[in-house]
């Protein structure tokens, strides 16, 4: 947060980059046109355009949109649609690995473990 508040535009915090409610809220409005006259995705009660664009979600699914945007809902990815890298942190996949805790179809999912069992 800076002396002004929370920014979103291009000096956006790396920590407000990585805020879930920030990916939720703009995830795809570079697509929109929202003001007449003003870049794509424009927040207009904001007054600034999003720093942060073209991202990805990974966890969650656009589920229902609003045709105004004002409404959006998502819908939360399954385990087996994610990485098995993040699901461990990476300081504690190695002891997991030598243990055999993970099941083989996690271990062979990811370039991580190949890359230890060598």
């Amino acid at each position: 947060m800076s002396k002004y508040g929370y920014r979103i535009d291009n000096l956006v915090l790396p920590s407000m980059k990585n805020c879930l409610m920030y990916k939720l809220c703009y995830y795809r409005t570079w697509e929109v046109d929202t003001a007449y006259g003003k870049p794509k995705g424009y927040d207009n009660v904001r007054n600034a355009n999003p720093g942060y664009k073209n991202f990805k979600l990974h966890y969650f699914t656009e589920a229902f949109t609003s045709e105004r945007w004002i409404v959006r809902i998502y819908k939360r990815n399954q385990r087996a649609n994610r990485e098995a890298i993040e699901l461990i942190k990476e300081g504690d996949y190695r002891r997991y690995l030598e243990q055999d805790a993970l099941p083989e179809q996690l271990v062979a999912s990811s370039n991580y473990t190949r890359k230890l069992r060598r």
